[in-house]
């Protein structure tokens, strides 16, 4: 007896789906492609059109012995048993083999199965390729069925899915004759009249929705019946409208159908789909929702693109700032010396505390060539100012700048202009932006631990008294019927086996918690409503408590919304994965673990990932605490994160948002002992570069840090210390830059760049200086700097820093101001110089007391100055 393979494809088929199940009548013998039910308008067109040559079969037709003769059923175009159209059944046959050939992303749900996936741009490209393994002949009109399926999935090959086997597919189907005008015609149909007319009742009805900086169209309509090509008018509308994502709601009956489609893959919208139960590619997704208002579904719709679609780069992200100014009288030569040393291609010119217009690089430069570099730059510049928003989006910056033909704007907050964008800076964010959103993250597979076993861990990291409180503070959610968890850096350190005395909490309702909280204990408990946060001190511990929250932005609105939500969304906005697990406390659950995001495997594996794409760009010091993992935990970067990491760097996240957060991490990971490891990563990730614009340092220079810092517990001169070590050999130090970025005060950047220049030049040129005269000048600098900078000094010069150091510099003249007064000497600048000379002459032993620095002044009356 015959035994058969059975091809199944998913409803709602389209020619990639039928184009796959018609390919595996080829690929295996004796098998039946089913047909899923229903399709596309225009793939059921073409399968009346080639019945006979497609063959497919409809489940009524079948024998009934065919479930007993099927040995194998193969299942493409889709991964998920939900999806999967008419002949359902076949998949529940026990004995039977099951396959499953598909592109689509994602985790398949159906179990035993052979799984045979690739990342092409058509689902058909597999199994083209497959046939061509098997050296498969095909007939011109199977050849072009194949193509078709190719051709609609990729776009006619623009998609950003597609990839050269899809090429390499298609160069196969050719050698048997493709029709290329059946492939026209299908590919670009003619809409009949119904859909002329539904297609423009859509485009009435649509409303634009700025979402994360992506520009969403929602359009709603309501049909009487069906009309076949829903999807067609979606993808039309798409071409023919300025949005990024379109998403079509149709209403018939108590049946809503949604369509959904994105022009860019890294705006992936699966995840949308699949809280509404649909599913699809990345930029095609579908879904039918019964017993549901279309208003409804179009309000969710907006929530989950704000939760599940990263936001896009705005202009705040990527700016120079702060603005480099220059006044109108600036010479054309000054001025390009300071685009050259800040690498900038137009400077802003303001006169009175006002922008009152920009001049270009390429200006000046045919200026210079003129003669002209002492000319002002007011005679070049160009009066005429751009400016948009802080949160203005990638697009709204290039429509402005297309629009008003300007080759950079100012960017402004409220009244103060706070950055500057130029094409390039404009450029490079889309290229990198379009990275940072290609990276999904997988699911864990790994079992969670059970909660005995987290509770033997929670007991060892947590004092007895807190435990017993954090069992408190279950039962008082119980009594209020409030879902309590301990989450975050609480949870990660109990797995690391480190003692926790800072506790953080997420709750249902943080408020209602707390007030119960003020009647049951009697320390300091401070509750804030509007932020939804209440703060515990007790017995020397900290305890944090927040209400679970999501936020987005609604409609063209600047302010975020705050709503409550799931514990899930709430651990979203977390930085890493080993930061987003947490574990219920509540009295029926006590010690249940939730990981959503593969925490507490990434803790097993000792490595730092980021929930969300974007996360670096979103809090710029998330990039610097990366690096604080890595060196306090021994941990390592995903190569996912380290991508995304090393993206948000070269953007310039760090050194653009003047963020005190920024700066606080950073000043933390110079101030530790690891400063050799903490300067390697910063040398790797191009973080050097960004924040000191030091490319490289020596390993003997990291190796002095190193050392400093083991001979030195002091935090302040830690920090200080390594930033005259970073800077030792730079060339030109711009102190307004690196304060700006550092956060360090400016004053302290001026002495540790004359202590360098001091010091590099004393060592230089030490044989043509009196030491004496050494010693009285570098009693003016810093003496931090001088004990640093005796780390790498060599020969003379280092034993005279130790004589310094040791002796020298606690040599000091007895005389003061007051006793100059009364000798009758003139107030002015030649006291300085008497106290040098004086100190000197101490140091060279011919003064010894201040009844010597008296008889020395008397002896020479005539070289100073007497009242």
């Amino acid at each position: 007896m015959t035994k058969n393979t059975v091809i199944l494809t998913h409803s709602g088929a389209d020619f990639d789906a039928i184009a796959s199940a018609f390919a595996c009548t080829k690929l295996f013998p004796s098998s039946i492609a089913i047909h899923p039910g229903s399709t596309d308008i225009n793939a059921q067109r073409f399968i009346s059109l080639f019945e006979e040559v497609l063959n497919f079969k409809k489940v009524k037709d079948l024998p009934k012995t065919l479930l007993d003769n099927t040995f194998r059923v193969v299942v493409v175009d889709t991964k998920y048993k939900s999806r999967v159209g008419e002949g359902k059944e076949f998949l529940k046959l026990k004995n039977a083999q099951l396959i499953v050939i598909d592109h689509h992303p994602g985790e398949s749900d159906i179990e035993n199965a052979i799984h045979i996936t690739k990342s092409v741009g058509a689902n058909t490209t597999i199994l083209v390729n497959l046939l061509k393994l098997k050296k498969v002949k095909l007939a011109p009109i199977e050849a072009t069925l194949l193509a078709l399926g190719i051709y609609e999935d990729t776009g006619s090959l623009t998609f950003p899915s597609v990839t050269s086997e899809d090429f390499a597919a298609l160069e196969f189907l050719f050698s048997f004759g493709v029709d290329i005008k059946i492939i026209h015609r299908f590919i670009s149909p003619f809409l009949q009249e119904e859909q002329l007319q539904l297609l423009k009742k859509l485009i009435d009805n649509l409303n634009k929705y700025d979402i994360n900086g992506i520009r969403v169209g929602i359009t709603t309509t309501n049909l009487q019946k069906y009309i076949p090509g829903i999807s067609i008018l979606a993808h039309k509308i798409i071409e023919m409208v300025d949005v990024d994502v379109i998403f079509v709601l149709v209403s018939i009956g108590n049946t809503v159908n949604i369509i959904g489609r994105s022009t860019s893959e890294t705006l992936n919208l699966i995840n949308v789909a699949e809280a509404f139960g649909g599913g699809g590619h990345p930029t095609a997704v579908s879904s039918v929702i019964k017993n549901t208002s279309i208003d409804g579904i179009k309000d969710k719709i907006i929530k989950e693109l704000n939760t599940k679609i990263s936001p896009s780069l705005r202009a705040k992200d990527f700016m120079s700032s702060p603005i480099k100014k220059i006044t109108p009288n600036v010479t054309v030569k000054e001025a390009l010396d300071t685009m050259i040393m800040y690498g900038f291609s137009g400077l802003p010119i303001e006169e009175d505390g006002k922008i009152i217009g920009i001049v270009e690089k390429k200006n000046l430069e045919k200026a210079f060539i003129f003669g002209r570099k002492n000319s002002p730059v007011k005679q070049f510049y160009s009066p005429k100012i751009v400016k948009v928003k802080k949160d203005a989006s990638l697009r709204e910056i290039e429509e402005k700048m297309i629009g008003e033909d300007v080759g950079r704007v100012l960017v402004e907050d409220g009244e103060e202009i706070v950055g500057i964008i130029s094409r390039s800076d404009l450029l490079k964010a889309y290229k990198i932006e379009n990275s940072l959103r290609e990276i999904p993250r997988t699911s864990s597979t790994l079992q969670l631990p059970e909660k005995e076993f987290v509770i033997k861990i929670l007991s060892n990291a947590v004092p007895k008294n807190a435990l017993k409180l954090i069992k408190e503070f279950g039962s008082i959610a119980k009594k209020l019927n409030i879902e309590i968890y301990l989450v975050g850096g609480s949870v990660r350190d109990a797995f690391l086996g480190k003692k926790i005395v800072d506790f953080d909490f997420v709750l249902s309702d943080a408020v209602s918690f707390g007030e119960e909280l003020k009647k049951a204990f009697n320390g300091n408990i401070r509750i804030f409503p509007d932020t939804q946060t209440v703060h515990f001190d007790y017995l020397g511990m900290n305890f944090d408590f927040v209400t679970s929250r999501r936020e987005y932005y609604a409609d063209n609105s600047l302010v975020p919304v705050i709503e409550k939500a799931s514990l899930k969304e709430d651990l979203t906005r977390r930085d890493f994965t080993i930061n987003s697990m947490a574990v219920d406390i509540g009295e029926e659950n006590f010690g249940q673990m939730f990981d959503y995001y593969g925490g507490y495997e990434d803790l097993l594996k000792k490595t730092i990932r980021v929930i969300k794409p974007l996360s670096f760009i979103e809090d710029p010091s998330r990039i610097l605490r990366a690096i604080k993992y890595m060196v306090e935990l021994d941990f390592e970067l995903s190569k996912e994160t380290e991508l995304l990491l090393k993206r948000a760097v070269e953007l310039g996240s760090l050194e653009s948002t003047r963020s005190q957060r920024v700066q606080e991490e950073l000043k933390e990971l110079l101030e530790k002992d690891e400063i050799d490891k903490v300067m390697q990563k910063f040398t790797t990730y191009g973080i050097l570069e960004a924040l000191f614009r030091v490319k490289t340092l020596a390993k003997n220079t990291v190796k002095t840090i190193k050392k400093f810092h083991k001979n030195n517990q002091d935090k302040n001169e830690r920090l200080v210390v390594s930033i005259f070590f970073i800077l030792l050999n730079k060339r030109n130090i711009v102190v307004e830059e690196l304060s700006n970025i550092l956060g360090v005060k400016k004053r302290v950047l001026e002495k540790i760049n004359e202590a360098i220049h001091t010091l590099k030049n004393f060592e230089k040129n030490f044989e043509k200086y009196d030491v004496f005269d050494v010693a009285i000048s570098l009693n003016k600098l810093e003496l931090i700097y001088i004990k640093a900078f005796h780390y790498t000094a060599k020969d003379t010069f280092k034993k005279f820093l130790e004589e310094y150091i040791n002796k020298l510099r606690f040599i000091r003249n007895e005389l003061t101001g007051e006793d100059l007064k009364k000798l009758g000497l003139r107030e002015n600048i030649q006291y300085r110089k008497i106290f040098e000379t004086l100190t000197k002459l101490r140091m060279k032993g011919e003064i010894n007391s201040k009844e010597d620095e008296i008889n020395y002044i008397m002896r020479n009356k005539g070289e100073f100055e007497w009242k």
